[in-house]
């Protein structure tokens, strides 16, 4: 097994995790267990990577000036009050994948994730209304997923977040909060279990964290419109694999 292509994958996907607040987990976890990985060498190690990809994205989203995440401005308050919800659903995810190892949701949330998609495409010229309530809810299913299949959060917290009146630069950032925090706490329910494979640790970790600067800086370059639309048609890439993902098992 080529586990030294481990670190590449993991540096495209933590890339485009970056830039469009979505994908590494998604897209690795699926694509590792392919090439024949186990579980618990890839969904403890990938939440690992997303708390250290996470908060660095924080701050190199905050210096290319993309977010300001500062506590006294609107996006650092959005990202700590949902974390709240990203404890409950964590939680509840972890729980679930340790001891039932599937859920019945995951085919419900990529229809959720497909239809974001839709909305934000027909509507990417069009500043939504901001709703809390409308985050807080797409954060608890969001992180309920991301404990239970190491994937899946970025997609709907990006939607969610757009279609909650959250400008995308701004969602980026407070993806990168939230799954850092969400990641964190999946990471300590599965080290409490004693099962998991280090085996992955080094590639995963180095590729993901080279690839968080590259992504920020991008970002910054790109207009507000046109990284709608791309993160539209990414969310309806990645709502189309989880339902694949889920049909195929």
């Amino acid at each position: 097994m080529m586990t030294w292509l481990v670190l590449p994958i993991a540096f495209c996907c933590e890339f485009v995790d970056q830039y469009l607040g979505m994908g590494f987990g998604t897209i690795l976890a699926p694509v590792l267990l392919l090439m024949g990985f186990k579980p618990m060498e890839v969904v403890p190690i990938i939440l690992l990577e997303e708390v250290i990809s996470g908060m660095t994205g924080v701050f190199f989203h905050h210096r290319n000036g993309n977010c300001d995440m500062s506590p006294s401005q609107r996006p650092f308050k959005i990202a700590t009050r949902i974390t709240i919800f990203t404890v409950v659903g964590t939680v509840a995810g972890v729980v679930a994948f340790i001891n039932i190892a599937q859920s019945a949701l995951t085919g419900l949330i990529a229809v959720i994730v497909l239809a974001m998609g839709v909305i934000i495409l027909w509507n990417r010229k069009n500043q939504f209304e901001y709703s809390k309530a409308r985050i807080y809810t797409v954060s608890t299913i969001a992180s309920f997923n991301k404990g239970i299949s190491g994937g899946g959060y970025g997609p709907l917290m990006m939607g969610g977040n757009i279609l909650s009146g959250v400008k995308t630069k701004e969602a980026i950032a407070i993806v990168c909060f939230a799954e850092a925090v969400c990641c964190a706490l999946g990471f300590t329910l599965y080290a409490f279990s004693k099962s998991i494979v280090w085996t992955l640790a080094p590639y995963i970790l180095v590729g993901g964290f080279l690839a968080v600067p590259v992504g920020a800086r991008l970002v910054r370059q790109t207009d507000e419109t046109k990284l709608k639309t791309m993160a539209g048609v990414m969310i309806l890439i990645l709502g189309t694999i989880l339902l694949f993902k889920t049909l195929l098992k």
